[in-house]
């Protein structure tokens, strides 16, 4: 069956009888026809039509979008690639752009949805996962809120209930800490012999840096004597950080400062501190590479990258710091993404016991037999 549209629209022009007919159609579904001599005649009509129908009808799902793309860019300054990704996302979820916004229902909305749960990835040839689609789902939800305020396009949000289905699975696997200190151990080796790659990933498993913010960095980013490193644009290679918050210093640690320093003396500014063979940037998945490469090396669990990131979260929360100076040291808008998809589960448990264990102060026990 035809997928049914919704909301007044015009339809044609058809050829009908040597002439051309165009039709009318309400919101309930009936048709008006008319008939002219040539199709520009009928052209004509039907634009003078659709630009008073969008007049009557306000804004279009199609329009919001094209708004919120302008707001990502630019005044939230989000990454354009980012941008990018998310209006694909949205853009297929709304599958029927040119339905008035105004007229989107709770049952319209959780068809959306059902129809995305049930979508095949063109990538593994199977449904999406639950991850997949419950993030669109609150990309789309954020979307509509934005439309509600400080917009006031919608009184208020189809989407709020909508419930996503399907487990999340959060974050990704983690090195334990003893395995991350023999990690640190043979990236601290390989780098003392001038290893860009073992330096790379002392950055990931340290300061929590993404691979793209790594492999971007240039010498003018390293800051007070290697004490700080910059994360911002760097337009020579067109990488912008992923949110606003992404555009940060981040402190170096001490270990790391001497390598830090010995790749930018005597370079010019905008030099890259890492170089591919070639001469230009590396891509990102060459941290994702030299990551794999360090830990066969050092005998743990191999990992991902971003998962080196995770660690970073997961260590900096147990180590007593603040949520939120960990949040802003990874470059998270939220405390919660951090909590919530980067530490390891059962951080929040564990701090609580070992906030518990000091208020008590050491036990008087003894492990003779």
């Amino acid at each position: 069956m035809p997928r049914r549209r919704h909301g007044s629209r015009v339809l044609g022009p058809y050829s009908w009888r040597g002439k051309y007919r165009i039709f009318l159609c309400d919101e309930g579904g009936a048709k008006t026809q008319a008939v002219y001599e040539t199709e520009a005649a009928a052209l004509e009509v039907i634009a003078a039509l659709e630009a008073d129908l969008k007049k009557r009808m306000g804004r279009t799902v199609a329009d919001a979008l094209k708004a919120y793309e302008d707001h990502l860019l630019n005044e939230k300054n989000n990454r354009s690639g980012s941008v990018r990704t998310t209006l694909t996302r949205l853009r297929s979820f709304f599958e029927e752009p040119e339905v008035e916004l105004g007229t989107l229902t709770s049952r319209q909305c959780r068809r959306y949805y059902r129809q995305a749960t049930e979508r095949v990835s063109p990538r593994t040839g199977r449904p999406l996962a639950a991850d997949s689609h419950r993030n669109t789902l609150a990309e789309a939800r954020t979307f509509l809120n934005w439309c509600v305020k400080p917009q006031r396009w919608l009184k208020s949000n189809p989407l709020l209930d909508v419930a996503g289905l399907g487990k999340r699975r959060h974050g990704k696997p983690q090195l334990r800490i003893d395995e991350a200190r023999r990690l640190r151990e043979t990236c601290h080796r390989h780098a003392a012999r001038g290893d860009d790659g073992a330096v790379a990933v002392l950055l990931a498993l340290l300061m929590g840096l993404r691979a793209g913010e790594i492999v971007s960095r240039t010498v003018r980013d390293v800051d007070d004597a290697g004490r700080i490193l910059w994360v911002d644009d760097n337009q020579a290679i067109a990488f912008s950080p992923k949110t606003a918050a992404g555009r940060r210093p981040v402190s170096v640690w001490e270990e790391v400062r001497g390598y830090l320093m010995a790749r930018v003396r005597g370079r010019q500014p905008d030099a890259l501190l890492f170089t591919a063979e070639e001469g230009g940037a590396h891509w990102r998945d060459w941290v994702r590479r030299q990551t794999r490469r360090l830990c066969r090396l050092s005998g743990v669990p191999v990992v991902c990258a971003h998962s080196l990131r995770g660690f970073a979260a997961t260590l900096g929360l147990l180590s007593g710091v603040p949520l939120a100076q960990v949040a802003a040291a990874l470059g998270h808008e939220s405390g919660t993404t951090t909590l919530q998809s980067y530490a390891a589960p059962g951080t929040a448990a564990a701090l609580t016991h070992r906030h518990a264990e000091l208020v008590l102060g050491p036990a008087r026990v003894s492990f003779e037999g």
